[in-house]
């Protein structure tokens, strides 16, 4: 899959179409929320969207992003182990 241009999801249709998978987009695509620095998509759910906004540095940007994946993991990890979600 390859990464699609910067997309805005403070447009309400943005964020509708990637919940409903209209818009398929991979973990670390560029996006805006609204003006200013882009940010890095993480995950999405039925009602939330995960992303990591500019913390200052590209340094500390990218430590928060790789954070958030790692805590990702290990949560998919827990609910695999208690048969929550398929392994």
């Amino acid at each position: 899959m390859k990464y699609l241009k910067t997309l805005n999801v403070w447009d309400y249709s943005i964020q509708e179409a990637i919940k409903s998978g209209q818009i398929k987009i991979q973990v670390g695509q560029w996006l805006l929320c609204g003006n200013g620095r882009k940010s890095r998509y993480v995950s999405h759910t039925k009602h939330t969207m995960n992303v990591v906004h500019w913390q200052g540095s590209a340094k500390a940007t990218n430590e928060l992003f790789k954070a958030r994946l790692n805590a990702g993991q290990k949560l998919q990890e827990r609910m695999k182990k208690k048969g929550l979600v398929q392994a």
